[in-house]
């Protein structure tokens, strides 16, 4: 069947508009469950390919069907509502830089897998991922390249180190990977780091910002993961601490109280404690002052302390 035949016949294209937009929605966007687009390389990027390079099943094949439906279809959803994920600077600048100015300002998520970090890497994370995300503009920021000069509309940044028990560098350096990734990024609307560990054994009992789960071990500086990366997020107070701990994998973020508006959320309940033993659940919620107060037991005695478990945005 000809494209032109597919239009005049297609009971799809008699839907209405709204009921055709939100299949499109679906069809280009990954399911939650599966592993994100990796290492993406746009057509004009001269690139080797990358060994993690991955693409989920997504309905691109739609756009293809008719000439109406791949001109209607909101091919910018594809960019706006996936994460990306990389493995190198050069594959992330060469896929950002590869897209038209319209499509890159809509790339909204992006995550950062140091699964390549190397003792002599030339194009891993050591430093250059650092150099990269150091939040600047201007003339040498666009020479050099810079996250927020190739991704304008980037609002929410993932930092991948689930595969830290395989990283071939000391633990020490690895800590110092991560220290430098979160020191020069600002404005972002919510931040994630992913780390993991042995289900079954004592890990699981530590405190989800404990450093154990991101680089294998706490005997490091006291650099404070939470604040570091609470100064990452935009909206001042008005941003909450969230944790994930499932299948020996850990996902600790700080989230902007209008990016869960944005993404629907009503309400978000709040861890509550009663002392200081208490032991932080495997997933949850807190207010940076439960976080900061967490072994005062002053703090719990005070009458000023918010008791209300639910966080209404």
């Amino acid at each position: 069947m000809s494209p032109d035949t597919f239009t005049h016949q297609s009971p799809f294209l008699s839907l209405p508009g709204e009921i055709r937009n939100r299949i499109y929605s679906f069809a280009l966007r990954a399911s939650a469950s599966a592993a994100p687009i990796t290492d993406a390389v746009a057509r004009s990027a001269a690139l080797p390919p990358s060994p993690h390079h991955h693409v989920p099943d997504l309905g691109v094949g739609l756009l293809r069907t008719c000439r109406l439906i791949h001109a209607e279809a909101p091919i910018a959803h594809l960019y706006a509502t996936n994460t990306f994920r990389f493995t190198s600077v050069s594959h992330c600048r060469g896929f950002l830089r590869g897209l038209p100015d319209w499509l890159r300002a809509r790339v909204a998520d992006l995550e950062l897998d140091v699964r390549d970090a190397a003792p002599r890497s030339p194009d891993g994370v050591n430093r250059e991922w650092a150099q990269y995300l150091a939040w600047s503009t201007g003339v040498w920021a666009e020479k050099l390249g810079s996250l927020r000069v190739d991704a304008p509309g980037l609002r929410v940044l993932r930092l991948n180190f689930e595969q830290w028990p395989r990283i071939d560098v000391s633990r020490r350096h690895l800590w110092d990977i991560l220290r430098r990734l979160l020191c020069n990024v600002e404005g972002l609307e919510r931040v994630v780091l992913r780390g993991s560990f042995a289900k079954g054994t004592a890990m699981e009992r530590r405190e989800p910002w404990d450093p154990v789960y991101y680089v294998g071990t706490d005997d490091v500086p006291t650099d404070d993961i939470v604040e570091q990366m609470w100064g990452m997020v935009a909206g001042g107070d008005d941003k909450i601490i969230r944790w994930e701990r499932e299948a020996g994998r850990v996902a600790l973020e700080i989230v902007s109280l209008e990016h869960l508006r944005k993404t629907n959320h009503a309400s978000i309940e709040l861890v509550h404690r009663t002392k200081t033993t208490d032991v932080w659940p495997a997933s949850g919620a807190c207010t940076l002052d439960d976080y900061k107060q967490r072994k005062d037991p002053l703090y719990f005695a005070s009458s000023s302390r918010r008791l209300n478990p639910i966080a209404f945005l």
